[in-house]
């Protein structure tokens, strides 16, 4: 049963990553729907705030009513996301309400398959799967982004949207097929209270939640405007697809090689090294005078280094979450990324009347660069007490 769910996640992970969409939607944005900077800014941080509000109560409702249908529930809105998309009003209200469906729909989503995936794991197989996953989930997302660029090269943006709904469709189909064991704790009602409490105390969970926020913060406000940035410089989406696609591969090789890269160099030693390196090759990127060609390889760069450490954040994490709590918990994970987001988005958005995007992103780095100087000794050294790297 269980080889047949990780098959069956990886299947999942690969398709909810395919979306030929994601790659391009401050494109989609600025060009079909004519919205500036600023309103784009708004939408995104619409979503990240709307997952923020949504987390909690949502990994609630899979911890208490079950995962999978938790999951079909997520997908069903994102249905309904893309088909609000399709729709041709370009009012800011109207693709606001898009992406409130968006934001509640990916909650839902969020962590629920994840914990019906580790529950069942051994934990010391968890730093190899989460570089198998990222390897997979990387590969999908490169394949999409090549294949999403050509098709929006040739004008014929909804028809990404099109087969991205498609693809959601199968997804739906792969997560019924997953089987789902619960517990003998499930179902039954979980304290809000209770999970506060476990976070308190349990710092292993806290420090990495807290470098997630410092992440987002910077890099998802990255990710989002990457294409758009390149597109002011000329560059065909086509080749930004390309562009992507090496970036993710790269990064994806090495992430699925750091469980036994940990055989080699001590885990703490490329948590101490590998987030610094990963901020400093990002804003590389966005500095001044940086060359077209060079901001391909600095963002290659800084997507690998972000892969062979997150698996051994990721593995101090999962260790310390007890099973009852995972979904709620790495519920907490998504919405401590969404608040990271719904920060810088608000920031860029008033910051965007006087400073251009490159120089938004390096004010939103140094803050990133706080964050880490902060979180990652403690982390190191409370995982190491605990004997968990």
């Amino acid at each position: 049963m269980q080889k047949k769910n990780i098959v069956l996640y990886m299947c999942f992970v690969f398709l909810t990553n395919f979306t030929l969409f994601a790659s391009f939607e401050s494109v989609f944005l600025g060009d079909l729907k004519a919205a500036p900077l600023a309103e784009i800014a708004v939408l995104f941080m619409a979503y990240q705030l709307t997952k923020l509000i949504f987390e909690i109560p949502t990994g609630y409702v899979a911890d208490r009513f079950g995962l999978k249908k938790s999951a079909i529930l997520g997908l069903a809105l994102i249905l309904g996301y893309y088909a609000l998309l399709l729709g041709k009003s370009e009012a800011l209200p109207y693709l606001v309400c898009a992406y409130v469906v968006k934001g509640v729909g990916y909650t839902l989503i969020s962590g629920s398959i994840e914990a019906l995936f580790v529950n069942g794991l051994d934990p010391d197989a968890l730093t190899r799967y989460n570089g198998i996953e990222r390897l997979v989930m990387y590969v999908s997302i490169a394949s999409a982004a090549v294949l999403g660029g050509f098709i929006i090269s040739q004008g014929l943006f909804r028809y990404v949207l099109v087969i991205d709904m498609c693809t959601v469709g199968v997804t739906v189909a792969i997560t019924l097929l997953m089987r789902e064991t619960r517990g003998p704790n499930a179902g039954v009602r979980i304290s809000p209270k209770k999970v506060w409490e476990f976070l308190k105390n349990t710092d292993t969970c806290l420090l990495p939640l807290g470098m997630d926020f410092a992440t987002a913060f910077c890099f998802m406000e990255v990710e989002e405007l990457y294409s758009k940035y390149l597109t002011g410089f000329g560059v065909s989406t086509t080749l930004i697809g390309v562009f992507i696609a090496c970036q993710l591969v790269a990064a994806a090789v090495f992430g699925t090689f750091t469980y036994k890269l940990t055989d080699k160099v001590k885990p703490e030693k490329l948590l101490a090294v590998c987030p610094f390196a990963f901020l400093a090759l990002m804003m590389g990127v966005f500095i001044d005078g940086t060359p077209i060609w060079l901001m391909p390889v600095l963002y290659t760069l800084s997507q690998t280094t972000f892969a062979i450490y997150a698996p051994v954040k990721y593995t101090i994490f999962q260790r310390s979450i007890v099973s009852e709590y995972r979904a709620t918990v790495i519920s907490v994970q998504s919405q401590c990324c969404a608040l990271g987001g719904v920060a810088a988005y608000f920031l860029t958005s008033l910051l965007s009347h006087w400073l251009t995007l490159p120089h938004i992103i390096l004010v939103l780095g140094a803050g990133t660069l706080v964050g880490y100087l902060f979180l990652i000794p403690k982390l190191i050294s409370r995982a190491k007490e605990r004997s968990l790297i």
